[in-house]
């Protein structure tokens, strides 16, 4: 097993309360001690002496934006690890983003951060689960939370009406559901619960749906790589959440999600037809085109975070891979918020709301 590897997994078990703070710190210190030899690293980063350019390619935000995000996400002036070390909140959120954004190993980021690899591993995994738990909520519980009310989700479905041309009051779709594989390296068991026979590969399975806004609002998971779409979608219990949160449309009507044949047919849930008539092959035609929105949202997610794609990084059991994915998700609509727009909302003309809103 390499050095990185041991860090992350001491840090696991930690996360897991598998081992005691005093445990912990004296495992890394054995471990530091065994790997960390004398090395001279370079200054710690300084925010202010970055372009803005540089720092949307280091970090996919702004100066500015990182110094909101880092407000909003609730991260403090100083933090500190079980290991003692101790960090900025916008320094940590940095060495977070940067771990996310390319599949690098911790060693190629010390000359970037002026700290070696193993408090690298402690601060990203620290101010990842930080994020992870405090703010998992908005994908889990969407209905309850304040920006998504009423107003919202007849603003989607009516978006979605005028993109598809087809007529508001008939069609209330708000949101567009799938499923997605992670690809991970073979774990060292349970490896066929983890293989999907469809992708060939091992992985995790999650459920998302994106609003006509750019934002996705719900994401469930992970589950084994096995798992059908279907199966997925009941395990979520998505259709009763919505059958019993979500107000209905103008008309009495309920508001809906659309998804691919794979899922199956709900008030809740509409899909293409099977065996349609020329009307219904008309409907199926427009509708796939504008479902096509899901698949750019996760493609968002790799495109800007593309460590949760490079599965040769990805050890089950040795890393937090689940809440990676989950953060990298959550990222991406702070983003959103932030710029206001992207490909989705732009496509559909319907804007998202802004990040302190969406956070709160």
């Amino acid at each position: 097993m390499e050095e990185e590897e041991l860090f992350d997994v001491l840090f696991l078990a930690w996360s897991q309360k598998l081992v005691t703070e005093e445990e912990f710190c004296a495992l890394f210190v054995v471990l530091e001690d065994e790997f960390v030899i004398s090395k001279t690293y370079g200054a710690r980063l300084d925010l202010d002496k970055l372009a803005d350019e540089k720092c949307k390619d280091l970090f996919r935000f702004s100066k500015q934006q990182i110094r909101h995000l880092t407000h909003h996400l609730n991260l403090p002036d100083q933090m500190r690890g079980v290991n003692g070390c101790v960090w900025k909140g916008w320094e940590g959120l940095c060495i977070l983003l940067r771990r996310l954004c390319y599949p690098n190993r911790l060693c190629d980021l010390e000359e970037t951060f002026g700290l070696p690899k193993s408090t690298l591993s402690i601060i990203s995994n620290t101010v990842c689960l930080h994020i992870f738990n405090n703010f998992g909520r908005l994908l889990e519980d969407f209905a309850h939370q304040p920006w998504f009310n009423v107003h919202v989700l007849r603003a989607c479905a009516a978006a979605v009406s005028r993109k598809s041309g087809l007529p508001a009051g008939v069609l209330n779709v708000w949101g567009f559901i799938d499923g997605t594989l992670r690809e991970c390296c073979k774990p060292g068991h349970n490896q066929r619960v983890y293989y999907s026979g469809h992708k060939r590969s091992h992985g995790l399975k999650y459920q998302g749906v994106v609003a006509a806004n750019g934002l996705f609002v719900h994401l469930f998971g992970p589950l084994p790589g096995s798992r059908h779409d279907a199966a997925v979608f009941r395990d979520s219990g998505l259709n009763a959440y919505m059958r019993q949160n979500l107000p209905l449309a103008a008309g009495g009507n309920m508001h809906q999600l659309f998804g691919d044949q794979a899922y199956p047919l709900h008030a809740q849930l509409i899909r293409p037809f099977a065996n349609p008539n020329p009307n219904q092959a008309r409907f199926n035609q427009v509708m796939s085109g504008v479902r096509m929105a899901v698949e750019w949202g996760f493609g968002e997610v790799q495109k800007a975070f593309a460590f949760c794609d490079f599965k040769h990084n990805l050890k089950l059991y040795l890393q937090p891979i689940g809440a990676y994915y989950t953060v990298a998700v959550l990222l991406v609509n702070c983003r959103t918020c932030l710029n206001g727009r992207n490909e989705i909302s732009t496509y559909f003309n319907c804007p998202p709301p802004g990040l302190e809103e969406y956070l709160q």
